[in-house]
């Protein structure tokens, strides 16, 4: 999946667990009756609830669109950083609602300031659940939620004193599609290059990958570790089920604002040479892998019987 499309799946999955929460919502003051004084209490109801979906929606969605298999697990973690992320959103907003009531002021601001907060939260917990503690993608993911949640928590203002119902929706879906979609645009911003599905000849790699526009973001100042082992205990591992490549078979890491690839030390034939080879098109020449090499734009790099694209930041191919 190319990273336009996983923005776009992302933001409706956002968007989708907005509109569960709204539509889960509004039966609270049905169920529960509560004065007209204690609306705070719904409204931080609500801030827990949207941030639960969003975490159990964009983790579950992430990992079932990824080429990796992950854990039941990781959707409850999601579920339960983003019902953090909405009770510390909430505590922070009422503390300041109780402050400004003493004081007989109660600005605009004030809903929006809760849902940001909620946003912020919320896009640093699935950023965390996501991509570990590499701190830039984090805090992107936590910029982009809040910026999504202060939009909605906006709508949900000026809009509810005409439209209640269709603005709480609407600001409702702003809030999880903003989320959602300022987790995944980390990747963007950072990306330094992708790599790209060009030509499969295992049956293997076809079958899982057919019909896919299928590459990978390389971020600046990060590594990545190609193979074909099923399960592997290794950050930003990618898993290729080529029969013909080692379970540890290519590394791709930046350096210095060049990327460079490497062969793995289990990626050896009979005689310990790796086992892959680096086409380079622009020159017309097929390039021995034996330490370290900068990769340039439009390389093809062969791995077992699969070939990669190899593209720069804002190329396309």
């Amino acid at each position: 999946m190319t990273l336009n499309q996983n923005l776009y799946f992302m933001s409706l999955v956002g968007a989708l667990a907005g509109l569960a929460s709204w539509a889960i919502g509004v039966w609270i003051p049905i169920v529960w009756p509560m004065a007209q004084e204690n609306y705070w209490l719904a409204e931080s109801i609500n801030l827990v609830l949207i941030g639960l979906l969003i975490g159990a929606f964009c983790i579950a969605f992430a990992d079932h669109w990824s080429d990796k298999g992950k854990t039941v697990m990781r959707p409850v973690v999601g579920a339960l950083g983003g019902a953090l992320a909405g009770i510390l959103s909430s505590l922070t907003s009422n503390t300041i609602h109780l402050s400004l009531l003493q004081q007989n002021q109660f600005p605009w601001w004030l809903v929006t300031l809760g849902w940001l907060l909620n946003g912020a939260f919320a896009g640093a917990t699935i950023g965390f659940i996501k991509y570990g503690f590499l701190m830039r993608r984090v805090l992107l993911s936590m910029l982009g939620g809040g910026f999504g949640a202060g939009l909605g928590g906006t709508v949900l203002h000026f809009g509810g004193e005409f439209l209640p119902y269709l603005a709480h929706a609407v600001g409702l879906v702003l809030t999880g599609g903003g989320i959602s979609f300022g987790s995944t645009y980390a990747v963007r911003v950072l990306r330094g290059g992708a790599l790209k599905l060009a030509r499969m000849d295992d049956p293997h790699v076809a079958e899982v990958f057919s019909g896919k526009q299928q590459e990978w973001e390389l971020l600046s100042n990060d590594y990545y570790l190609f193979g074909k082992a099923l399960t592997a205990k290794v950050r930003q591992y990618i898993h290729i089920p080529d029969v013909y490549m080692a379970n540890y078979h290519a590394y791709i890491y930046e350096s210095n604002r060049v990327f460079y690839l490497k062969a793995h030390e289990e990626n050896q034939d009979a005689s310990g040479k790796p086992v892959f080879a680096l086409n380079r098109k622009r020159r017309n020449s097929i390039i021995e892998i034996i330490n370290a090499v900068a990769l340039e734009d439009g390389d093809e790099i062969l791995m077992g019987r699969t070939w990669f694209l190899f593209l720069l930041r804002g190329r396309s191919g």
